[in-house]
């Protein structure tokens, strides 16, 4: 068997979507959300779609212990929900889905998300998505920390072929450290969901959560090949002022881009990475 029938979904690519995100420990103000929402002109070139978001507020109270020599009060009604804006959404919308979305940025309370379903090189991507990045930090970081910092992709292979002319072997790494070795003579359906944590130090010390999902199973009778990686640095010591976090911002991010292709060159074959042209220079 070959790999020929095996193809990256986009082609020349797996990557099927990315996600950056920010967050931070104290909660935006309903002020702030309605300072961020005020930003839509200058992203309406690339995000044209301006969404709110509603949070609902619930109080509930426990019942009072009652004893035998005390009548119980006649139950209050309750209070209705309180709702309250929750984030706002800044989108581009997709032409082929109904409700889907090419590229969004979406700013809540506690975090700020960049989700892109486009992807085409790093080098091309990350400017970009580093320029809205720094349109909302000033807002969002005014008087806040930043805490976290994560990057997450999903690649995607579809097999076209008979299932059971598909041999793993060919596909994953021999021994690959993050994969069980029963995965390779698998038939049928499994994952493998793997997480573990590294110390980092320099100039940004904290850790590193690595978290390597791979599935193998099948979508509208065809097997398909995904894998999600999730790469999420939280800061030994929160980073306070925007100077930094901008710096953090431009060194952590590439650092976790190069992790996961590193991280993926010791899951997939050399034949694999040969049809995505996964290197591990910088920039590819």
């Amino acid at each position: 068997m070959t790999i020929e029938a095996l193809h990256p979904f986009a082609g020349d690519h797996a990557v099927q979507s990315v996600a950056f995100v920010l967050e931070w420990a104290t909660p935006l103000d309903t002020a702030t959300l309605k300072a961020v929402r005020q930003l839509a002109p200058r992203f309406q070139s690339s995000f044209p779609v301006v969404q709110e978001q509603q949070q609902i507020t619930v109080n509930v109270e426990a019942p009072k212990k009652t004893s035998k020599f005390h009548k119980p009060k006649p139950p209050v009604a309750p209070v209705a929900p309180a709702a309250q804006l929750g984030g706002i959404q800044f989108i581009h919308t997709g032409s082929q889905v109904p409700g889907s979305f090419t590229r969004m940025i979406q700013v809540q309370r506690g975090s700020c998300l960049v989700a892109l379903n486009e992807y085409s090189r790093w080098d091309t991507v990350w400017p970009r998505v580093q320029g809205w990045l720094e349109i909302v930090l000033p807002l969002v970081l005014s008087g806040r920390a930043l805490t976290t910092l994560t990057l997450q992709y999903q690649d995607l292979f579809y097999w076209r072929d008979d299932p059971s002319h598909l041999d793993l072997r060919e596909v994953f790494q021999a021994e690959s450290p993050y994969l069980p070795p029963n995965c390779y003579g698998q038939r049928s359906a499994w994952h493998s969901h793997h997480g573990y944590i590294e110390e980092m130090g320099g100039e940004w010390p904290g850790h590193l959560l690595n978290n390597v999902n791979v599935n193998v199973g099948d979508l509208n009778n065809q097997r398909q090949i995904a894998t999600m990686l999730t790469h999420k640095v939280t800061f030994g010591t929160p980073v306070w002022s925007q100077e930094r976090a901008v710096a953090a911002l431009g060194a952590v991010m590439p650092m976790l881009h190069r992790t996961n292709k590193q991280t993926l060159q010791s899951v997939f074959s050399d034949a694999v990475r040969g049809k995505i042209g996964l290197t591990v220079q910088q920039g590819a």
